[in-house]
């Protein structure tokens, strides 16, 4: 400035980084060698075991829980047709299921089979954006 040297120091503002949103043996840091990012996980079927309680009924064994989970591709970009902003969303949820039955015992020692629905697997799949 005004023909002097001046030092100047700059703070990176690195995005959120979750190592458990990350695909496994991906994470890295950037260009800069400052910021750790990797490459997000995809829609993918994440499975869970638990004793599901009904109605005061709970079931005799563990069983498999399934869940959508993962990024989906959003976009906001310019239109010069439209003069406006155009906006692409998407959202990971489950694309097939199948219906499956639990036995659960209740309290007072009866039994009920249950019907939940299990996901056997997961997409992106477009949705409309809210502004």
């Amino acid at each position: 400035m005004n023909g002097l040297f001046v030092t100047e120091k700059i703070t990176p503002k690195c995005p959120d980084f979750n190592p458990d949103d990350c695909e496994p043996g991906t994470e890295r840091y950037d260009a800069d060698g400052c910021c750790k990012i990797c490459e997000p996980k995809t829609c993918i079927v994440l499975k869970n075991t638990t004793h599901v309680d009904v109605n005061d009924c709970k079931s005799i064994h563990p069983i498999e829980v399934t869940s959508c989970s993962g990024h989906c591709g959003t976009q906001s970009m310019y239109s010069m047709e439209k003069n406006s902003m155009m906006h692409i969303c998407s959202c990971c949820q489950e694309e097939k299921v199948s219906h499956r039955q639990v036995t659960l015992k209740c309290a007072n020692d009866s039994e009920v089979v249950h019907d939940y629905i299990y996901i056997d697997s997961c997409t992106c799949t477009a949705r409309q954006c809210v502004d």
